[in-house]
């Protein structure tokens, strides 16, 4: 009976131990200082090369000109990939109260040539001085416009050309 009543309060003792070792083990203590930091980790392996970028350009001749009176300018451009249609013209004209969806004048398009060069004749009295005074204000004409050429590559070059008030 002894050994019996031993081995009781033995196993009531193993459980009880167990039994606070499991309820005690969720608690966590309070956090520890932080460490130093580690070493910095080996290189990754490189990135892809950059795509090539190719400089396109454009010049205007001339590239100031005077309301109404110059007709034409020539429009060149380079760098361009040959065959290539590139279209040309002024995006964002004056916003005008006559026409006020009025946002862009195209010249034209052209075909870039085997040496990814073009030359273009834009014709003012056809396109923008038409728009003077109909739609647009002729104070509103004066200034510096953007002359774009752009194709469906994604290539697009920029000249500002600029108009200034005839000489009388």
């Amino acid at each position: 009976m002894l050994g019996s009543f031993f081995v009781r309060k033995v196993a009531t003792a193993i459980l009880v131990v167990s039994m606070l070792s499991l309820a005690l083990a969720g608690c966590a203590g309070p956090a520890g200082v932080q460490g130093a930091a580690g070493r910095a980790g080996p290189s990754g392996p490189p990135g892809p090369a950059a795509p090539e970028v190719k400089p396109v350009s454009v010049i205007i001749v001339p590239n100031v000109v005077e309301l109404k009176k110059v007709k034409k300018i020539q429009i060149y451009g380079s760098g361009f990939t040959p065959g290539a249609q590139v279209s040309i013209g002024i995006p964002g004209v004056p916003k005008s109260t006559k026409v006020p969806e009025l946002k862009d004048v195209w010249f034209g398009a052209v075909t870039v040539n085997d040496y990814g060069a073009f030359a273009f004749t834009a014709d003012l009295s056809r396109s923008l001085w038409r728009l003077i005074p109909k739609t647009i204000a002729t104070e509103d004409a004066l200034g510096a416009y953007t002359i774009v050429a752009t194709n469906i590559q994604g290539e697009t070059a920029t000249a500002p050309l600029t108009v200034i008030e005839a000489a009388k």
